[in-house]
């Protein structure tokens, strides 16, 4: 006494196209909003890389770190034979804090310029794609 029910689901033939439609549609939204992040954190890194460059400059000359590095290309057999003292010299005189910050910076920027051209070839590409497709 069991009865087999079968039921059949009708699917609308532009089922397909209607999903990948509102796939590429979200692709696109989701390229051009990483584009504009990506461009806002660039404008933000370029802001910053301005002071930081300025303490780190104005650090690295009250160090004294110049003065050993200029030493080191004026009296190299003299720098070869107290390798040791110079370099842990040279390190000392290294402003650490302003190096770092330097770095993360620059880290930064190239980060967000690799980003910028990763995005924006997913933008100029989807955009083509539009522009073919209108």
């Amino acid at each position: 006494m069991s009865e087999h029910i079968s039921h059949t689901i009708s699917v609308p033939v532009d089922l397909l196209d209607k999903i990948m439609s509102k796939i590429d549609v979200e692709q696109k939204k989701l390229a051009r909003r990483n584009f504009i992040f990506s461009s806002a954190a660039l404008l933000v890194v370029l802001a910053a890389i301005v002071p930081v460059w300025q303490l780190f400059y104005s650090e690295i000359s009250q160090s004294g770190f110049m003065q050993y590095l200029y030493f080191g290309f004026y009296d190299f057999n003299l720098v070869i034979s107290e390798w040791q003292d110079f370099s842990l010299s040279l390190l000392e005189s290294l402003p650490i804090v302003s190096t770092i910050g330097l770095s993360i910076v620059v880290l930064a920027l190239l980060s967000a310029l690799k980003f910028i051209v990763k995005y924006s070839k997913d933008v100029l590409i989807n955009s083509h794609h539009f522009i073919s497709n209108s």
